[in-house]
């Protein structure tokens, strides 16, 4: 079994580009968080704060889960962004001792500068903005020359943190590997770096299960006749799109969309037989119209173990669900079904509807405004920037961004910078999105220019997935330098 104190437990073959050293210094690195813990007093209550995407969430409840398991008293807010109002309004609380899970690296400098008389510990993957001073306990895989944007989330360094202060923890290594994929680290049908070892310790744990399967998104959950139609992942010359050429199709196949009770099938609903003979069709009616990269037929399927067939079974859409609770700020509710409170799964279920509506009304009005030549939307052959102010949730500007990148309407690096208003903090959300995974283009590195020359906000996220935010007040100048940036490229 794998101890992670013990360097010779670990395969480092596996995690690679990440060395023996480097997971030595990560492991007396988080033995800091772990004597930062150990020192608070069982009076104190403690304060959880993390993000509300998936892995903000899986980040959360892991937390929740080792501080139940040692009887701490807590309590927890999820934010969008620890801005410089939000960590002003933290200083006033009551609170001594925090915990800040997925966030905190990028925002160090307001930390740093309204903090300074509580004592804190950080556990984040996003690259740090400056050096924690004061009481703050930053733990950041970036310090020890790890790359925290591909080899581990957020969610990830909760669970090494939780897995060495009690091995009870390790059982929750599956939803530490929900945060991972929503966090997009599972690429290429794999894990790479310090996922793979949480990974190993999931399969021990009995908690996932491993399958290879057609490259379809919702085989859970979506009828049959819809997976395939929506089949944007795994494109099937003359399926893809078209409803009645897929109902043809699988009766040619002797399969029937349809069980004997009248609901529609999903994939796994198949037999095996039926799953084998499926996947040979679609590959011969990909060759033959020229599609020979045999490699995007099949993609790797994490199953739940525990999770009965449907919703949550699949970790890559039990990831969907999560961040459509956090972007629909009811990522509490995602906190607690993934925790397995009693109700609180199905009224996830019931937020994902909701959200799916919302990215449609998002993508309707984009369309709309694409239609008639809006001024709300530059577009160039290069980039594209939507401003679309109240219209769009603020909180799904940068899903609707990423869904615009991966329509197939646009070539290879072209870019999609999105603004919607947060009215109530009277702030901008910005989100840059980008086609494709060039390993030349840092986002993050980007935006920050951005807010660099603006003068104000805040910068954060990944190479491929960033963003911002930035005072309403500052909507036109913080545009004019985007423009001007954009051009540039």
């Amino acid at each position: 079994m794998i101890n992670l104190r013990e360097t010779d437990t670990i395969d480092f073959i596996k995690i690679e580009p990440i060395t023996k050293e480097q997971y030595t210094k990560f492991i007396e690195m988080l033995g800091k968080a772990i004597t930062f813990f150990n020192n608070i007093p069982k009076s104190e209550t403690i304060r959880v704060i993390s993000h509300l995407d998936a892995d903000g969430i899986t980040s959360a409840a892991g937390m929740l889960n080792a501080l139940n398991n040692e009887n701490k008293e807590y309590d927890l807010t999820i934010y969008s962004q620890l801005t410089d109002d939000v960590c002003q309004e933290i200083a006033k609380e009551e609170f001594t001792y925090y915990i800040i899970t997925d966030l905190g690296s990028s925002q160090l400098k307001s930390i740093n500068a309204h903090l300074k008389n509580k004592k804190i510990l950080i556990l984040d993957h996003h690259t740090p903005q400056e050096e924690a001073k004061f009481n703050i306990v930053h733990i950041n895989p970036h310090l020890v020359g790890i790359d925290g944007s591909a080899h581990i989330s957020g969610s990830g360094i909760v669970f090494f943190f939780a897995g060495l202060l009690n091995k009870k923890n390790y059982d929750f290594a599956h939803i530490a590997l929900v945060g991972a994929i929503g966090d997009v680290q599972e690429l290429n049908g794999g894990f790479t770096g310090l996922n793979n070892i949480i990974l190993d310790i999931a399969i021990q744990q009995k908690k996932i299960m491993i399958k290879k399967e057609l490259n379809l998104f919702g085989k859970q959950t979506r009828p049959l006749v819809k997976l395939l139609e929506y089949s944007s992942d795994l494109n099937i010359p003359g399926i893809t799109g078209d409803q009645k050429a897929i109902v043809f199709f699988l009766k040619q196949l002797g399969i029937n969309p349809v069980k004997a009770n009248e609901d529609l099938k999903t994939f796994v609903d198949l037999t095996e037989e039926e799953k084998k003979q499926l996947a040979e069709h679609i590959i011969v009616k990909r060759i033959q119209a020229g599609l020979t990269d045999y490699e995007k037929v099949f993609s790797t399927t994490y199953e739940l173990v525990d999770e009965d067939k449907g919703t949550f079974k699949d970790a890559k859409e039990f990831s969907t669900i999560l961040n459509a609770c956090g972007r629909m700020d009811q990522a509490k509710t995602g906190v607690y079904a993934c925790l397995d409170e009693p109700g609180f799964k199905l009224e996830a279920k019931q937020i994902h509807k909701d959200y799916k509506i919302e990215i449609v009304h998002g993508m309707n009005w984009i369309e709309k405004q694409l239609k008639h030549n809006s001024n709300a939307i530059i577009q160039t052959d290069k980039y594209m920037i939507i401003n679309a102010q109240n219209n769009i949730m603020h909180t799904i500007i940068g899903t609707v961004a990423s869904i615009l990148t991966m329509n197939h309407k646009f070539s290879k690096d072209y870019y999609v910078l999105s603004f919607a208003h947060n009215v109530p903090e009277k702030i901008i959300k910005v989100s840059m999105r980008v086609v494709g995974n060039n390993e030349d283009i840092d986002l993050q590195k980007m935006v920050s220019k951005m807010i660099e020359k603006l003068g104000c906000g805040e910068a954060g996220g990944h190479p491929h997935a960033a963003g911002a935010m930035i005072p309403i007040a500052k909507e036109q100048e913080f545009l004019d330098i985007a423009r001007e940036e954009l051009k540039k490229l």
